[in-house]
């Protein structure tokens, strides 16, 4: 998978579940080098492509997801300029380092 933009981030904070630390969930738009998936046993119990819009409308969806697929449908629809948040590119004060600053793309400033 190819790094596109981040499509959404989610913090929260005592949740129970949690083990009392705070959680940070970040959605990825990403561009698929190729179809085939390879999800490891341990850790995933499924794993499919599927329809955006199949999933936007599936009866068992979660709210966090409902929204996502909202999101991405409406970048599809209208341009993810509208909802990318994307990165750019820094030198670091470290000599030969770099970083990136995720945000809202806003123009050339």
């Amino acid at each position: 998978m190819q790094f596109v933009s981040i499509l959404a981030l989610r913090q929260q904070h005592l949740q129970p579940g949690a083990f009392g630390r705070s959680d940070i969930y970040i959605v990825c738009r990403l561009r698929p080098l190729s179809f085939e998936l390879n999800p490891c046993e341990k850790e995933i119990k499924a794993c499919q492509w599927m329809n955006l819009e199949e999933l936007h409308n599936h009866k068992d969806i979660t709210p966090i997801t409902k929204r996502i697929t909202t999101l991405a449908l409406h970048g599809l629809h209208n341009g993810f300029d509208t909802v990318d948040i994307t990165k750019e590119r820094f030198k670091s004060v470290y000599k030969g380092l770099e970083y990136y600053l995720y945000h809202r793309n806003i123009g050339n400033l």
